[in-house]
């Protein structure tokens, strides 16, 4: 995030809505992402009062250019015409029904055909849910309980949340249930599973996490699941639609079993 100019910004009416957020909201925000505290505080803004295209306006009037994309959904830009037309539009007939809708369907089918290896389409609130909803279904689907992870994280459930510092709250038993391989480490994964026989319910794996993959890497993940009859859940919440329209399945050609998606699919 920069700012378009070099000179101090005023920070007066962010700092006074801090304030009162301290009083009424347990972090200031109902995403620990937003929060003040995971920015420089005094410099960063806190507050927003619109955005357009690539950039958004502080309740203070200053002008940023956003690469935060709103914590990654907004690959399209904010106030995107065609998807503000789409979304007034549907206003006039309601958005919350008692029973399901048309455009679900029309949603997943058109979901089937961009993204390779889908044959079922489940909608989910938050990518989180999306890969929980994932490790669960593996689980039920294996009878196994452990889970074989790498990612960058943000998953805030308990199954991985066990795993980090972050965790006060989460029943301790869950940290036993997940093992931590690094990327591009094939190695480390196949020794995850000679250390647990018939105990990994699934590998849940982002496509790709700050580097790219080697040439072997994800054909040999796909191949370690195969063997041990663990289910590869692909967590795309990052990659999907930013990669390739087919997210990183498409573009490192790897098929997952289950499939998440997330963030730039709001756009």
């Amino acid at each position: 995030m920069t700012t378009k100019t070099s000179s101090l910004l005023k920070l007066n009416n962010s700092k006074k809505l801090k304030l009162k957020a301290k009083r009424l909201i347990p972090a200031q925000t109902q995403t620990f992402s937003r929060s003040a505290t995971t920015f420089v505080e005094g410099v960063y803004p806190v507050y927003v009062k619109s955005a357009n295209g690539s950039h958004f306006t502080d309740v203070d009037g200053n002008i940023f250019l956003d690469y935060l994309m709103g914590l990654g959904p907004i690959t399209l830009g904010y106030n995107y015409k065609k998807v503000n037309s789409a979304i007034t539009n549907q206003l006039k007939d309601g958005i919350l029904f008692s029973l399901p809708h048309p455009i679900e369907i029309d949603l997943t089918e058109l979901l089937c055909k961009t993204i390779p290896n889908t044959d079922m389409v489940k909608f989910e609130k938050t990518g989180s849910n999306a890969v929980t909803g994932a490790v669960r279904a593996a689980r039920a689907i294996t009878k196994k309980n452990k889970i074989a992870y790498c990612g960058s994280g943000g998953v805030w459930h308990d199954w991985y949340a066990a795993s980090i510092s972050r965790n006060d709250g989460v029943p301790s038993f869950n940290k036993k249930l997940i093992k931590i391989f690094d990327y591009n480490d094939s190695d480390g994964l196949e020794q995850i599973f000679e250390d647990n026989k018939n105990e990994i319910s699934s590998i849940v794996l982002e496509p790709s996490v700050y580097e790219i993959p080697n040439k072997t890497f994800l054909h040999k993940i796909r191949k370690i699941a195969d063997k041990n009859n663990a289910v590869l859940i692909l967590d795309e919440i990052v990659t999907g639609f930013r990669f390739d329209l087919g997210g990183g399945q498409k573009f490192f050609d790897i098929k997952g079993d289950l499939v998440c998606f997330g963030k730039g699919m709001g756009n």
